[in-house]
């Protein structure tokens, strides 16, 4: 099964920062899953990203200029830019992951070009906003939340990760026909939990033989990460042999190293900051513990190294997380029975062990990419009634 089409790709996502974390091969197999598409066009932002050399040669990468200051009138220079780049290559469908401004755009055009749209989302997009309260237009909640609203009804498929955010979108008034759950695709290699050796756990004082609490991920308020740092003095009282590593950076990090030092905890905690993919990997591999307080790609690599895991029961985690057989679940920001669950496991490691297992044996299951690349290109074939 193979798309002779050629769909574009638009994204703020740059190339060139993905390929400084590690990342830039999973982009590729994202963009052009199985390479089952014939050409997809990634249309971006970011000048560097023009001469950047991928490794799939089926695609290409375009541009977009900023001439005029303001939105408005960049607005509809970058429509322009885009009628004429759909034109220009024969493109037959575009492919969002955004759905605020960025999206509009791609609608807009894809209208005016008579073209259909499919939009992937990651999840609430609402939820996180709220909890930032940060908004992704011009800082409005409502303008931001309209513009999301009128997108996803006026997309031709919206693909949901996970049963949760479908419910979420049928909430806004889109209709169901249109929404489709397929789960979201990994690249292959994740799947290879080997992980690069690495000494970036000795070269920070962390000794490798302490039981390791890990977190990895940004470093904000929509994560919900200040809410381990409250449980780590609990559980200092029972377990005072154990590290806690923070990997990621943000806005609270600062906050963060503040509130340990409050906590009298400094000499347990351990914040490392950005990390490559690769040192992501060994510090999975190292790890007892993987908690996670919000929704995030870190549930598929902490499973891919069948670490047992730690999630507060709050969006799509009930979905992928079966409390007690793949993971353990704790009541959203509940920093007593958060503690409780890591003293728990960190006794009873057989049962630790059983849980990464079967999360590892729930991924490999629902999160085949070959199975998905062929989902999604069913659905873009639908659409254009091929």
């Amino acid at each position: 099964m193979r798309l002779h089409k050629k769909i574009m790709n638009l994204s703020n996502a740059s190339l060139t920062e993905l390929e400084r974390k590690g990342n830039i091969g999973y982009a590729e197999a994202l963009y052009n899953p199985g390479n089952l598409i014939e050409e997809v066009h990634h249309v971006c932002w970011t000048e560097r990203d023009k001469g950047m050399r991928l490794h799939n040669p089926t695609i290409k990468v375009h541009v977009l200029k900023c001439l005029f200051p303001g939105l408005i009138l960049n607005f509809f220079f970058h429509l322009w830019q885009l009628v004429r780049i759909i034109k220009r290559n024969n493109i037959s469908m575009m492919r969002i992951r955004d759905t605020y401004m960025i999206a509009f755009l791609a609608v807009m055009a894809a209208k005016i070009s008579r073209i259909p749209v499919v939009i992937s989302l990651g999840g609430n997009n609402r939820l996180a906003q709220d909890l930032l309260r940060k908004y992704a237009i011009l800082n409005n909640r409502y303008l931001s939340f309209k513009i999301e609203e009128f997108v996803l009804k006026n997309a031709n498929r919206l693909f949901c990760p996970n049963h949760y955010t479908k419910r979420y979108v049928l909430g806004l008034g889109v209709e169901e026909d249109k929404i489709r759950v397929i789960p979201l695709m990994l690249k292959q290699d994740i799947f290879n939990a080997s992980g690069a050796e690495s000494d970036i756990l000795c070269k920070h004082g962390i000794d490798e033989k302490r039981p390791i609490v890990l977190y990895i991920g940004r470093m904000e308020r929509d994560k919900q990460v200040d809410i381990l740092v409250e449980a780590i003095p609990l559980i200092r009282r029972e377990r005072k042999d154990v590290a806690f590593v923070f990997v990621g950076d943000g806005s609270l990090k600062k906050i963060l190293l503040n509130r340990v030092g409050e906590l009298h905890c400094n000499d347990c905690v351990w914040f490392l900051g950005f990390l490559t993919t690769d040192l992501i990997k060994y510090c999975l591999k190292k790890s007892s513990i993987v908690w996670i307080p919000m929704a995030g790609f870190v549930v598929y690599e902490a499973a891919a190294f069948c670490r047992p895991i730690i999630a507060f029961d709050i969006e799509w985690h009930s979905e992928f997380f079966e409390h007690g057989i793949n993971g353990i679940l704790v009541e959203n920001r509940n920093i007593v029975k958060l503690a409780e669950a890591v003293i728990d496991l960190l006794k009873d490691t057989e049962r630790a062990h059983s849980l990464g297992m079967m999360a590892r044996q729930k991924m490999d299951r629902k999160h085949d990419p070959e199975i998905i690349a062929r989902k999604q290109v069913r659905e873009y074939m639908e659409l254009l009634k091929i």
